[in-house]
């Protein structure tokens, strides 16, 4: 745990050292001595966990192919284009408890679910809805536990599946589901491991994958996939690699990309694909560096854009870089690289094709961002794009129905905008 993060818990929540945004931080900065991982927040057009768009059918009905239905064009050499204005952002209402490592989920009715998280006491099971109508955010109904690093995903019927949230002995195995016309939570099938920080996404059929995270003995290789329909838990056979906090992104052909994450002793370069008729984990190229607590976005022409996140525990350098994933040829390419380095950022799909890519922290050991860009797929290329109001990381960012994306809460050191730990309530539009 890094000195920003030295206050998570309260005298009753005493936690063992956690990650930061998607990766894994010693006790202390200058002495690594036991991995914490990082939470990040990886937005797509829908929720905070990166999933595909699709129609919910039987739960229970395989996938009936996973042939390649997009073949992504070839990798642009990044080229210089004229700069998209910058968004700019502007601040909203506050959300009604400061929280970082939380989660968000836009739901099918254009509000966003913020869920659990921790706050200057520890973990958190209360929940809000911001209205994006009128700019609000409101009380929702409580979880039956409190979570954080845990998945969210939006169901095919407009539910939320939440599971697992915790680090290593802190692990939650237990699940529950959110309805939207009730606002209440209500308790699930438990999954077969406890898990914090695993990576989900849900599958074409309706099911979720839930892959990874952090167990009571350290980072975890096995998966298991949710059947809205039973509403229990399955086990899917494990990843070739034990990953805390990998990335997981739904390719065009309804297969999965799992990338990165932290292994048992730092970062990996690795990543592999889940077939869901088969129900089974392939190796697949490896990214240029190791990457932990990065972002991963399907792009619309069928690529995945991976994008900074930390490079070694050892160095505690964050990276600019970013690289491009072909489904077709099953290997990752370089792309033009950020103005900054940053891990724990987010990255969010805009309505017009580019993803923004907004705040973090500079290093292991370095400072929160405000600053912002934005990938052009047709060039290749990062241009800034204004900043936040506020620097942060381990925030949320939703894509609104109008195209604004919704950034809130997050995390900070020593600043009068955050509480005594550095949460934020703080929250800001972009548009």
């Amino acid at each position: 745990m890094i000195p920003s993060d030295k206050a998570r818990s309260g005298a009753a929540t005493a936690l063992p050292p956690r990650r930061l945004g998607g990766f894994l931080f010693g006790v202390r900065m200058a002495c690594v001595s036991v991995p914490v991982v990082l939470a990040l927040s990886v937005v797509g057009c829908a929720g905070s966990t990166q999933q595909a768009s699709t129609t919910n059918s039987a739960a229970s009905t395989p996938v009936s192919s996973v042939s390649p239905t997009v073949s992504p064009s070839p990798t642009p050499t990044p080229t210089e284009s004229p700069a998209p204005a910058p968004l700019v952002c502007k601040a909203a209402t506050s959300l009604n408890a400061a929280r970082s490592m939380s989660q968000a989920v836009a739901l099918n009715d254009g509000r966003v679910l913020i869920a659990g998280g921790f706050d200057k006491k520890g973990p958190m099971a209360s929940t809000e809805l911001y209205d994006p109508v009128t700019g609000k955010f409101g009380r929702s109904g409580s979880m039956s536990v409190a979570r954080y690093d845990f998945a969210a995903i939006l169901l095919g019927d407009g539910r939320v599946l939440v599971a697992g949230g915790g680090y290593q002995s802190n692990a939650l195995a237990s699940a529950e589901v959110y309805n939207p016309k009730t606002a209440k939570f209500t308790k699930t099938g438990s999954m077969a491991a406890a898990r914090g920080l695993p990576a989900a996404v849900l599958l074409p059929d309706g099911r979720v994958l839930v892959a990874g995270g952090s167990g009571p003995k350290g980072s975890l290789a096995s998966a298991e996939i949710y059947n809205p329909s039973s509403g229990k838990f399955t086990r899917a056979g494990s990843m070739t690699a034990s990953r805390n906090n990998p990335t997981a992104t739904v390719l065009p052909d309804g297969r999965v990309l799992i990338a990165g994450g932290l292994g048992s002793k730092d970062a990996l370069a690795s990543a592999e694909v889940f077939d869901p008729v088969t129900g089974t984990f392939a190796a697949t190229g490896s990214m240029a560096i190791a990457r932990q607590g990065f972002s991963a976005t399907l792009l619309r022409n069928g690529r995945v854009l991976v994008v900074g996140g930390l490079t070694s525990f050892a160095t505690g350098e964050a990276t600019d870089t970013a690289e491009l994933f072909d489904p077709a040829a099953g290997s990752f390419s370089p792309t033009g690289s950020m103005a900054n380095p940053r891990l724990l950022l987010s990255a969010t799909l805009l309505a017009d094709g580019r993803i923004l890519v907004a705040g973090g922290r500079s290093s292991l050991g370095g400072t929160s961002l405000a600053s912002a860009e934005s990938y052009d797929s047709a060039s290749g290329l990062f241009a800034p794009s204004g900043a936040l109001m506020t620097a942060r990381e381990y925030q949320t960012a939703t894509l609104l129905p109008g195209g604004a994306v919704l950034i809130a809460g997050g995390k900070i050191q020593g600043t009068s905008a955050a509480d005594s730990t550095g949460q934020l309530a703080s929250a800001e539009v972009c548009r």
